[in-house]
């Protein structure tokens, strides 16, 4: 069984309850269109950042710029030019042929540029739930310090890097703590899963997850869109 409690000075108090059942629901429903639906894309990083903000400032640096990002798509799909943002591939098509992929200032945020970095986050949040499935180490800082320096430390500076992974390595919750942060749940039964049920649940998400991103790299790749500043 799940420990009863988690590490408040750790883990901190949820703003809004992280729910992993939900989350793998946004992103099975971002595939069940071949150009990945854009609205249950954005939606499950809204959930990924009810989880950010359980754990305090041990992401805070992955939970700011993911905000910032939810909430320049949130405006392209209630925008004049929305029929361009319903799915990822004609954001692509859409933003390549209007020639303003590349553009980020204060008037337009392209949409492509910043679903590629959505993208990029991704893949560490799907590796992240790899690690918390398959763990069974006590201490997980310096494993989770690892899948940050494999996915999304190329994208960020020296400062940035150094100061993301001592905040890992030294402020991330004890794996059980971590654990029963993600299996308490307003999906539960019980409004807590079993440690099998959310080990279960967090090997399905990150399979989702690693669907969704393989199709988006695609996207990306066909597009030729990889290399947006």
């Amino acid at each position: 069984l799940l420990l009863n409690r988690c590490d408040e000075q750790q883990v901190g108090r949820m703003k809004t309850q992280f729910d992993l059942f939900k989350l793998n629901g946004y992103f099975e429903a971002c595939l069940q269109n071949e150009g990945i639906a854009l609205q249950p894309y954005n939606d499950g990083f809204r959930e990924i950042l009810n989880l950010f903000d359980a754990l305090g400032t041990v992401f805070g640096f992955v939970g700011s710029d993911v905000r910032s990002k939810v909430h320049i798509l949130d405006g392209h799909m209630a925008g004049p030019n929305r029929q361009h943002y319903q799915l990822i591939s004609s954001v692509l098509e859409h933003e390549n042929e209007a020639g303003v992929a590349t553009v980020n200032d204060k008037h337009f945020s392209s949409g492509s540029r910043t679903i590629l970095r959505l993208h990029r986050a991704l893949l560490f949040i799907q590796q992240l739930f790899e690690t918390l499935h398959s763990n069974t180490e006590h201490h997980i800082g310096q494993r989770i310090k690892d899948v940050y320096v494999s996915t999304l430390a190329p994208y960020h500076t020296f400062m940035v890097r150094k100061a993301a992974e001592f905040a890992m390595v030294h402020g991330t919750p004890y794996s059980e703590d971590l654990l029963h942060l993600v299996a308490t749940s307003p999906s539960a039964p019980n409004g807590t899963w079993s440690e099998e049920q959310v080990r279960d649940l967090l090997r399905k998400s990150a399979q989702t997850l690693a669907e969704c991103h393989r199709t988006v790299e695609a996207l990306y790749t066909s597009h030729d869109n990889h290399s947006l500043p």
